[in-house]
């Protein structure tokens, strides 16, 4: 049975995606491909140069049917004041969905700092990101622009977002996870400069095909990787003050590495310091899911218990391997080596 208040909930968040959406009319359009699907993003004048170019290499052709509109604005070039919200503080935390005004179809998340709205109507195909102004924009968001909507895009698909880089050889990858400071970054970095291809860095998706597939193409670099990888220098865009490392915009600087798509063959767990070669040693499901599952979860609004089941699906299905890093110039080798026995050391 509805509790009472609850029609009235669905209502408001109805009425108030309805506001947001006829309020953010845009200046220019873009289309991309993300998991085969197309999207098209419409920004204000100001959000356009700040939002698009880590989304850059997904364009296509405006051609076929569009499973997602997003209509990106702020109200300082697009002259137009967010409409009043229909909610308190008291309804969400920080960057979490909004508890009070959801319904079954409407997501709503909300980020205190920068001050970014983020809504996806799952009926209709249409969402909406909205900030003040468009110099409010951190470096990190530029980096993975609609980190919120396009995670809630892709789940509604069958998909999931996850929190991982994405390198491969000839149409086939690996997912390599971890936590912060694992080497993560740094393995995929490696790969991508040796020739390997790139599907991404710090967020990748695994459709529901299965495939890894890019989203974003950025990546981010600490000083000490940036300093193995000097030429890199020139493509940093900005710098992410909240974790002291490098966005580089890998998708300008390697264009003929980075890819849309590639066959999952196997997870790799990156080890710093471990050997005098890179060396692979076996993984279980168990160890997989943990160097994938906290951080997803953590970072990106809404992934609950459908993410989690996801992700342990994942870990049971594709075979999981320790990588203990060995010297920076090996990394790419041992990773191409694994990916011509069919993802097997």
């Amino acid at each position: 049975m509805r509790a009472e208040g609850s029609e009235r909930a669905t209502s408001t968040a109805e009425a108030f995606f309805a506001a947001v959406w006829d309020a953010g009319a845009g200046a220019v359009t873009h289309s991309v491909r993300l998991t085969g699907h197309r999207i098209d993003l419409t920004f204000s004048p100001d959000l356009e140069p700040r939002l698009m170019p880590a989304l850059a290499h997904l364009k296509t052709e405006s051609q076929g049917e569009t499973a997602l509109q997003v209509r990106a604005w702020d109200s300082h070039s697009g002259g137009t004041p967010l409409p009043a919200t229909p909610w308190n503080r008291a309804d969400y935390p920080d960057g979490g969905e909004i508890r009070g005004p959801d319904t079954a179809s409407i997501s709503i998340a909300y980020r205190f700092d920068p001050g970014a709205l983020s809504l996806f109507d799952r009926e209709t195909g249409r969402a909406v990101f909205w900030i003040d102004s468009a110099d409010r924009v951190p470096g990190w968001m530029a980096a993975a622009p609609f980190r919120t909507i396009l995670p809630w895009f892709v789940a509604a698909t069958g998909g999931q977002f996850v929190h991982g880089a994405g390198v491969g050889l000839d149409g086939r990858g690996v997912l390599v996870a971890g936590a912060g400071g694992s080497g993560k970054s740094t393995t995929a970095l490696l790969c991508a400069d040796a020739g390997l291809q790139f599907v991404g860095d710090d967020y990748v998706v695994v459709g529901a095909d299965g495939d890894l597939h890019a989203a974003y193409g950025s990546a981010k670099l600490d000083d000490a990787s940036l300093a193995l990888l000097p030429h890199l220098k020139p493509w940093v865009v900005n710098d992410d003050p909240e974790i002291s490392k490098h966005v580089v915009m890998l998708s300008r600087a390697r264009p003929e590495s980075v890819v849309p798509r590639l066959r999952l063959e196997a997870i790799l767990l990156p080890r710093l310091g471990r050997s005098d070669r890179s060396r692979f040693h076996p993984a279980s499901a168990s160890e997989a899911l943990l160097a994938l599952a906290p951080t997803t979860v953590f970072q990106l609004p809404g992934a609950g218990g459908p993410a989690l089941r996801f992700m342990a699906e994942l870990a049971r299905r594709v075979p999981a391997y320790h990588l203990d890093l060995g010297p920076p110039d090996g990394v790419a080798a041992a990773v191409a080596d694994l990916l011509r026995k069919g993802g097997t050391p």
